[in-house]
């Protein structure tokens, strides 16, 4: 027969949305400076984002949404070897890169290669 060891009671497993604690101080500031990234790769402020993404890594509070977003601002500024190293740091601080993060760095690879047809 076939153990499975849970992490979770089974209760818990059952109720994903369960009792939560609010999000802290430091987790709010952090999702609103994700979101101030955000808004400065669709204006293509590459100083600004950059700014944003080194002060929470100086903090030590940068989180894998700090630097998908940093890389997706960085593409977005046509600085692809920018988005290169904050990717390889990115996998460095433990974190792992997801679609979003591969995805806008694939899209600054491929930003003006002609495909010859």
């Amino acid at each position: 027969m076939l153990s499975l060891s849970l992490r979770f009671s089974p209760v818990s497993f059952l109720q994903p949305f369960g009792k939560r604690q609010p999000p802290s101080a430091v987790e709010r500031q952090v999702v609103a400076q994700n979101q101030q990234i955000t808004e400065h790769a669709r204006r293509r402020e590459l100083g600004a984002a950059r700014g944003i993404l080194e002060d929470l890594e100086r903090r030590g509070i940068a989180n894998d949404y700090t630097y998908s977003n940093a890389i997706n601002a960085f593409v977005r500024c046509g600085e692809v070897g920018l988005a290169r190293d904050t990717l390889a740091r990115m996998c460095f601080c433990g974190y792992r890169p997801g679609v979003s993060a591969y995805t806008a760095y694939l899209k600054g690879l491929t930003d003006g290669v002609s495909t010859g047809g």
